[in-house]
């Protein structure tokens, strides 16, 4: 080899050691209209590396549907369809193990009788299986759902007998839709108990994250004063543990998390009894027995709420919900990523004129992140559809939604209780669900067009190769 082709073969070596391990992310903010107004978005990853959002959607004719549609890496729009049952309300979307995707939620009837619905879709959007039930008594809310390791589906929500009380609920189904087994949880004659999130653990349980309040049976009120509920079931609905978390304000659980380490986090709202305007984010972090590890409270002076908590590749954690704390009134995305003891690693506001409000978050296998809501900004005729792509510290590069927030942090004395509850089997009958499919016209507004950061050096390599280059010359004068 001459001395031309040998400096080529090290200028080469040079360019590949430094280009070889750089990840391009691609940032962008992009706002979906589509008929009607959209909230409690979710974000899932599809087999084929796209994404599918969906959203509760309601129309000016009191229509209500499943708003689902597919978006590439950059944010490009697939297909957009609309699932209209009768009354739809709360709802939650899972994917399965065989790719394919489950929705639950709750529908009414003419009569006002609240039943709950199951549908499955496949990866085009067809539907698989539509089911609705018939419980004996009021279902009010079943809005999540998630996968055991062997495929089969959990839900919760919460139920209702005439003259009686509020019942967690928990139901376990095949990837069909039938019914495992379903079970009401009862804490005691003058408590209420609620269900809001659940979550698999390692050992095939679940972890199922709510709040209990107060009811007095000789007036038949229920007061809105509550507490954190946290409670372990095993894989056949039996409690395995129960506990409240009690601070002298009022909290609900909303999102529950177990770690890779087997740990719990559950995120909450707190707000004062006599300033319901005034909202801060609660974290909890427990052991898989339930004792408490440590809790943190995050938020300004205004609505601080988060709506879900994910656990990233790096091991700490990410938190997105919204805030009027850093803002002219209106409420931003907010995000803040912490690390396992709760400190702040960083914090973002991103918004408009308007409301916005996020709802969930997706890390990519780059490290970066996608995170959805809805949207009063950007000239939105009704709720639109808000998706982000920011790097992996939150940034989207010249863009003008991206602010910074500066949330303080309290820990207030709080107790733990352990709680005896009760529960049995809920029997219902299943039928058919009628559903009407649109496919939507939905147009896509570039508020931040993509950018690809230009990747930093490699100085490992970059070093190497000087190293190389230098001996080659070296060897040259020789």
């Amino acid at each position: 080899m001459n001395r031309s082709m040998r400096l080529f073969s090290v200028l080469a070596l040079i360019f590949f050691i430094q280009t070889e391990t750089q990840v391009f992310a691609v940032t962008w903010a992009k706002h979906f209209h589509h008929p009607g107004a959209q909230s409690g978005a979710h974000i899932l990853k599809r087999t084929d590396g796209t994404y599918l959002i969906s959203a509760l959607l309601t129309n000016s004719t009191a229509s209500s549907a499943v708003s689902m549609f597919t978006v590439t890496e950059n944010g490009d729009l697939l297909w957009a369809r609309d699932y209209f049952m009768d009354n739809l309300g709360l709802y939650d979307v899972t994917v399965l193990s065989d790719g394919d995707f489950a929705i639950i939620g709750i529908i009414s009837d003419d009569a006002g009788n609240f039943n709950a619905m199951y549908l499955k879709i496949d990866d085009s959007g067809t539907i698989l299986v539509q089911k609705r039930d018939n419980p004996l008594g009021e279902l009010k809310c079943l809005n999540s759902i998630t996968t055991d390791s062997l495929g089969n589906i959990m839900a919760a929500g919460y139920f209702y007998f005439p003259a009686n009380i509020y019942f967690a609920l928990v139901i376990k189904t095949n990837m069909t839709g039938d019914v495992v087994w379903q079970k009401l949880y009862e804490f005691s004659t003058t408590e209420d108990g609620y269900a809001h999130d659940l979550a698999a653990t390692h050992d095939n349980g679940f972890i199922i994250g709510g709040y209990k309040s107060v009811y007095v049976p000789q007036r038949k009120k229920h007061y809105n004063i509550s507490d954190v509920l946290i409670f372990k079931v095993d894989s056949d609905g039996n409690c395995i543990w129960m506990n409240t978390i009690e601070s002298p304000l009022i909290e609900k659980c909303t999102s529950v998390l177990v770690t890779t380490e087997n740990e719990i986090m559950a995120l909450a709202e707190k707000h004062s009894y006599n300033d319901p305007s005034s909202y801060d984010l609660w974290i909890i972090k427990l052991n898989e027995d339930g004792t408490l590890v440590w809790h943190k409270e995050y938020g300004g002076t205004g609505r601080d709420i988060a709506k879900t908590i994910i656990q990233t590749q790096d091991g700490n954690f990410v938190v997105v919900g919204s805030s009027s704390s850093f803002s002219d009134q209106s409420r931003d995305f907010w995000v803040m990523k912490i690390d396992a003891s709760g400190t702040i690693l960083w914090e973002r506001t991103y918004g408009g004129s308007g409301d916005d409000l996020a709802e969930d978050i997706l890390e990519t296998g780059s490290g970066d992140y996608l995170i959805v809501g809805s949207t009063t900004s950007f000239d939105a005729t009704d709720r639109d559809i808000l998706i982000l792509r920011t790097d992996a510290e939150g940034m989207i590069e010249d863009c003008s939604l991206v602010g910074t927030s500066a949330a303080a942090v309290e820990q207030l004395s709080t107790t733990v209780q352990t709680l005896s509850g009760s529960q049995f089997d809920w029997t219902v009958t299943r039928v058919f669900l009628p559903v009407k499919i649109v496919q939507q016209t939905t147009t896509v507004d570039h508020i931040c067009p993509e950018k690809e950061p230009v990747p930093a050096l490699n100085i490992l390599g970059l070093c190497l190769g000087l190293v190389l280059l230098s001996s080659l010359l070296l060897k040259t004068r020789l």
